[in-house]
């Protein structure tokens, strides 16, 4: 019986950097966004190979996958069982089932990617695998379609009630019987045709994805499904079905903003925030560099790039933020680090200065390397001197043309980004 797998993983990644005029990073771990990926379904998803044996399904090549670069926290795949039903991937969510000590729905309000790929044993069992005739009248097969695309609507429902944020993939399948007859094979293609149709409808009706595997083993279907009495494949043709998963994955986490221009200064630091979800664009296809970032929205931000501990912080008691506020625990770990000031108020909607910013960064970085930089509008006396000036020698700033830093101007979602970012490399090359 194949191993459940389930990975937990806090993630060290290789970070190459280019020195020259600039820093390059080709990959940063604190800024991957951590995908929680849940598999449900059928024998697919739980590995059945076409020797009869449990192994490497798909979504343990995705997961492997996401591992390897960097964006998987945990895969659980505990959900996934040979033989199932759409009615019993259901009913699992339905009742709250528990796996190896996982309840299903505490599983489904963590994840963030869930696959499913269930429909086939619906509608299978009223086929004869010896002589790939479907035993069913042609109304019952209707109700049964019917009834496939109705349980998956629900399956996306119930998940989306407990976990509205995920992003939910139905699998499709594939020609699973390539070494009948011709008149077998087209009964066949047919059937599942009408089954994948059934999956795809409910994916429409529900505004999920649909990733079609029928195509995936057209190349040499014989190669990939071997055995003519069972219909999985080999574990090359679950890599296969992983590859064409993943193109569409990728496809759907690309972000592109009308309003970043190629040659934008921040360019690469604002793609970083916005692919790992610490700084979204204000719409899907719109970042806003040049609005101004929040308090608030800067504790969050840099919370999760330092990736404190999770323990609970003492309340700062500020008296515009309680324990409800969605950054309580950012602004709440910060005060506690010394990287935000106590005080009566947070003031959490009110733009982050330029002075506040050189601030919370060289703090939580613990940055206080100085020489002469001079700026004409921030003099010895100014409370964030020595935070600026720290800024500065780093390099990481450079200030106004007319050689001010201009302290109290509102900090820009692009100028937060880039700063954070240079900070974040240096500090890489401080350890």
């Amino acid at each position: 019986m194949k191993k459940s797998l389930m990975y937990s993983i806090r993630l060290v990644c290789l970070i190459f950097l280019t020195v020259s005029v600039t820093l390059v990073p080709l990959q940063t771990n604190a800024f991957q966004k951590k995908e929680f990926y849940l598999a449900l379904g059928d024998s697919l998803p739980a590995g059945l190979n076409s020797d009869g044996e449990f192994g490497n399904s798909y979504t343990d090549f995705i997961a492997e996958s996401l591992l390897e670069n960097g964006s998987l926290s945990t895969y659980v795949d505990d959900f996934a069982t040979s033989g199932y039903t759409t009615h019993q991937v259901l009913d699992d969510i339905v009742n709250n089932v528990t796996r190896n000590k996982l309840p299903i729905t505490d599983q489904i309000k963590q994840a963030s990617i869930i696959t499913i790929q269930a429909g086939a044993n619906d509608f299978l069992n009223f086929v004869d695998k010896q002589t790939l005739t479907v035993n069913i009248d042609a109304q019952t097969a209707i109700l049964t379609l019917k009834q496939i695309s109705a349980n998956i609507s629900s399956i996306v429902s119930e998940i989306k009630k407990l976990n509205p944020d995920s992003t939910i993939y139905l699998i499709g399948y594939y020609f699973s019987f390539p070494h009948g007859t011709v008149e077998q094979q087209n009964i066949m293609k047919a059937a599942t045709v009408s089954i994948n149709t059934a999956i795809e409808t409910a994916a429409t009706l529900s505004n999920v994805h649909y990733v079609s595997m029928y195509h995936v083993f057209d190349e040499d279907p014989i190669k990939y499904l071997p055995n003519p009495l069972d219909v999985h494949p080999t574990v090359e043709g679950y890599q296969l079905m992983a590859n064409t998963f993943l193109k569409e994955y990728e496809e759907n986490e690309k972000i592109v903003f009308t309003d970043v221009p190629e040659d934008h200064y921040a360019k690469e630091a604002i793609y970083l925030l916005a692919r790992s979800e610490l700084l979204p664009g204000i719409t899907d296809n719109t970042f806003g560099p040049n609005l101004p970032i929040t308090r608030s929205e800067a504790a969050h931000v840099l919370y999760n790039v330092l990736n404190l501990d999770q323990s609970i912080p003492a309340n700062p008691y500020f008296k515009d933020i309680d324990e409800s506020h969605p950054a309580y625990m950012a602004i709440a770990k910060l005060t506690e680090a010394g990287i935000f000031q106590k005080g009566e108020f947070f003031n959490p909607d009110s733009p982050l200065t330029r002075a506040q910013m050189a601030k919370i960064l060289m703090t939580a970085y613990h940055f206080n390397e100085q020489t002469e930089v001079t700026f004409t509008d921030v003099d010895t006396n100014h409370w964030a001197y020595s935070y600026i000036t720290t800024l500065a020698s780093l390099g990481i700033t450079t200030g106004y043309t007319d050689g001010s830093f201009k302290p109290d101007m509102n900090t820009t979602r692009a100028q937060f980004a880039a700063f954070l970012y240079r900070t974040y490399l240096l500090s890489l090359m401080k350890e």
